[in-house]
């Protein structure tokens, strides 16, 4: 029996596992929050390219937040982020804007939440601002 690997202990639906660990619960279903919108992504037939820039934005998101879950971030920390992004990244007004419908999809379409105003956004231009315009 020497050298043969442990089976690790199997959880129960209850979250306990036989060796008495409480597993951590999964939030809707089991399904990740990344999985779950890929999947919105591709229902709704979006390009694979906007589906990876999308991904990309949620996840700079969530990492800009300290890794907070999105579902307990509401308008002002979505303003941190696009300020953010226009004033300490110096992005342009069609990149920030990007930024934000990747935000707007998550929210609405995963989530379930609509986003209420955003007000407040430092930096963002619109094509009228631009002084090459």
């Amino acid at each position: 029996m020497e050298g043969m690997l442990r089976a690790r202990p199997r959880v129960r639906e209850t979250g306990r596992s036989a060796g008495g660990v409480t597993a951590p619960p999964e939030p809707f279903g089991g399904r990740r929050l990344l999985e779950r919108f890929d999947d919105a992504l591709r229902a709704r037939h979006y390009s694979p390219r906007t589906a990876e820039s999308y991904r990309a934005w949620v996840k700079r998101f969530i990492y800009f937040h300290g890794m907070r879950h999105p579902g307990e971030l509401h308008e002002p920390e979505i303003n941190a982020f696009l300020t953010h992004l226009a004033v300490g990244e110096h992005v342009s007004a069609s990149t920030q804007n990007q930024a934000l419908s990747a935000l707007l999809f998550l929210y609405r379409h995963v989530i379930g939440r609509d986003v209420g105003e955003l007000a407040g956004v430092s930096g963002r231009a619109t094509a009228g601002d631009c002084r090459w315009c």
